[in-house]
C-alpha cells in the first residue's frame, strides 16, 4: 500500500470527514466498475439506480462502525487495498441479488455440494453419510475462517455457478491463476474441515 493510501486510511480511522470524502472519491470508479462486472457475470440486468444504491451501500459498509471492515484489511498475501475493496463490493452485490429472487431464478451451472466433493476423501465415511443441509452447514462454518478471497471464490464458483473465466474477470487475474486460487481455497477448506470428518 502506498503512503497516500496509508494516510487516507489513517484519516478515515480517525473519523476525519475530509479523509472519508477523499476515500470515496478515490475509489468510486473502482466500485462502480466492479458492480457492473458483477451484474454482468451474474447475467442480471440493472439500471442506473441499482448502481447508485449499491455504490452508496458499499461505502457505508466500508466506513460504518468506525471503519470496521476497512480495519480488517491487513494487506496479506499480496492483497492490495483496491483488491480488498473489490472483494467487499462483489460480496455486497451478491447479497443484494440474493434478496432479489427474480434475479436469481436462473439455474445454477454447478452444484455447490458436488463441486466441493474434493473436500473429503472417498474413504471418509462421515462426509458421505451427511445429508445436503449438514454438508452446507459444515462448508459455511469452515468458510468463516478462510481468507476473504478464498471465501469469495468459493461463493462465486461453487455457490453461484460462475465460470473460471468470469471469476478471473472479477478478481482481475488470469484464468490460470483462477484455477490456482480454486485449488488453494479448497485445500485450505479441507484442512479446516477434515478434523471434524475423521472417524471416531
Amino acid at each position: 500500500m502506498n503512503d497516500k493510501d496509508k494516510e487516507l486510511l489513517a484519516g478515515c480511522f480517525k473519523g476525519e470527514i475530509r479523509a472519508r470524502e477523499a476515500f470515496v472519491i478515490r475509489f468510486s470508479n473502482l466500485v462502480y466498475t466492479t458492480i457492473q462486472q458483477a451484474f454482468k457475470a451474474q447475467q442480471v440486468p440493472y439500471i442506473r439506480q441499482d448502481l447508485e444504491d449499491l455504490h452508496n451501500t458499499i461505502f457505508v459498509r466500508l466506513l460504518e462502525r468506525h471503519c470496521r471492515r476497512l480495519r480488517q484489511y491487513k494487506g496479506k498475501n499480496g492483497c492490495s487495498l483496491p483488491s480488498w475493496i473489490r472483494m467487499i463490493s462483489v460480496r455486497t452485490v451478491i447479497d443484494y441479488l440474493r434478496c432479489r429472487s427474480d434475479a436469481l431464478s436462473r439455474t445454477s451451472k454447478l452444484d455447490a455440494i458436488e463441486d466441493l466433493k474434493e473436500l473429503a476423501d472417498e474413504r471418509t465415511e462421515q462426509w458421505t453419510i451427511l445429508d445436503r443441509a449438514e454438508k452446507m452447514r459444515f462448508i459455511e462454518k469452515g468458510m468463516e475462517v478462510l481468507l476473504p478471497r478464498d471465501q469469495l471464490f468459493i461463493r462465486l464458483h461453487c455457490f453461484k455457478g460462475l465460470s473460471m473465466k468470469e471469476i478471473a474477470g472479477i478478481l482481475k487475474v488470469s484464468e490460470n491463476n483462477a484455477y490456482l486460487i480454486k485449488h488453494r481455497a479448497i485445500k485450505r477448506l479441507k484442512t479446516i474441515l477434515n478434523p471434524y470428518l475423521k472417524p471416531n
